[in-house]
């Protein structure tokens, strides 16, 4: 066992070696916090550990801004249908009263 590898802990900096004694020694134990800006509130930045050529190395995530979320987290179908339903009855209004003319 070279090293215990825990996650689930905010760390500032997206990981955290504890007992290591620099780059010539393995830590004990690495914390690896995956979550940027965990709860939009901790500015955090997230991590990552990958293995390349028999080497532990950890890449670091800063967050980014939420996409866009519509109101009270409608899903795009529910928000969209009174648009659709005014412009649906615009139509079916515009051809009847254009066949009205034709009859003219």
């Amino acid at each position: 066992l070279l090293c215990i590898v825990r996650g689930h802990e905010v760390q500032m900096n997206g990981f955290k070696l504890h007992q290591w004694n620099g780059p010539g020694e393995f830590p004990a134990v690495i914390t690896i916090f995956s979550a940027p800006n965990y709860c939009d509130v901790y500015n955090n930045k997230a991590a990552v550990l990958r293995f390349e050529n028999n080497q532990i190395k950890i890449q670091q995530y800063n967050y980014t801004p939420h996409p866009f979320i519509l109101p009270d987290n409608m899903d795009a179908f529910s928000w969209s249908m009174p648009f659709v339903s005014e412009k649906v009855i615009e139509i079916i209004y515009n051809i009847l009263l254009k066949g009205d003319k034709l009859r003219d």
